[in-house]
């Protein structure tokens, strides 16, 4: 299960923003008509979807194969998750 923290929306546009630097690439194309992804973006989007398909076969693994009950959780701080996403996206770009 995967739990995530309400921003405001000024705070995600700051944390969109840290990414893109991060990255150097724009992750999002905005316009009056809204905001889409680039192909750098739904590059992350891809890698951020198997991580949390990863960490879901992990939870099923554990619980299967050792018996275990109640919750696994992994924890990233707002900064780690950014240098992970950023790590992710420049190994994409090479």
């Amino acid at each position: 299960m995967l739990f995530v923290r309400a921003l405001s929306q000024p705070a995600v546009t700051a944390h969109l923003r840290r990414l893109e630097e991060i990255v150097g690439q724009p992750l999002v194309s905005r316009s009056t008509r809204g905001v889409k992804l680039t192909k750098h973006g739904h590059a992350l989007h891809s890698f951020s979807t198997e991580i949390q398909n990863t960490l879901t076969r992990i939870e099923a693994s554990f619980r299967t194969q050792h018996n275990l009950s109640g919750e696994l959780r992994f924890v990233l701080w707002e900064s780690q998750a950014t240098l992970l996403f950023a790590s992710v996206m420049v190994v994409a770009q090479n």
